[in-house]
């Protein structure tokens, strides 16, 4: 018999019919009940780490891995001391279960696109760490490539 964790997810699927055809819109999961706050003002803690996430990312541009490091610095938001994630904390948002892009809790980040993001961690010159929310994936990208990104903020 096989041990399985008990979570309790929600699953959220909308469905249209376009031409005869079936067409399944974004699934959407989310991480266990509790890990996630939302504070409404543009932050989401993460219960677990106790990790404070910016929660929207339209005001980043897409950048070079020294950019977003320095717009993370730079950022404003509930008080200074805002970082980019190293390359383990940013996986504690990842969420390879929900089987579809993003993989990522919508309900908390919903604007997250399922592409590489940067991480603060430095892997061997010119390159950093990224982790890709499309499909999960850890690697390291060229630093000039131009990547989306999520600032952090610790306790």
């Amino acid at each position: 018999m096989m041990n399985r964790r008990r979570r309790d997810w929600l699953v959220v699927l909308g469905a249209v019919v376009v031409g005869g055809s079936f067409v399944a819109s974004r699934v959407q999961a989310a991480a266990p009940k509790g890990q996630f706050t939302d504070h409404l003002d543009g932050t989401v803690t993460d219960n677990r780490t106790k990790l404070l996430w910016q929660r929207d990312m339209q005001a980043n541009p897409l950048s070079s891995w020294s950019d977003a490091k320095t717009h993370c610095t730079d950022l404003f938001l509930k008080g200074k001391g805002w970082r980019l994630p190293n390359v383990k904390e940013l996986q504690t948002i990842l969420d390879r279960t929900t089987g579809v892009s993003p993989a990522v809790d919508l309900i908390f980040f919903g604007d997250t696109i399922g592409s590489w993001h940067w991480t603060a961690t430095q892997a061997t010159a010119p390159t950093a760490w990224a982790v890709d929310f499309g499909h999960g994936e850890v690697m390291p990208q060229t630093a000039t490539v131009k990547s989306y990104y999520r600032c952090v903020h610790s306790p």
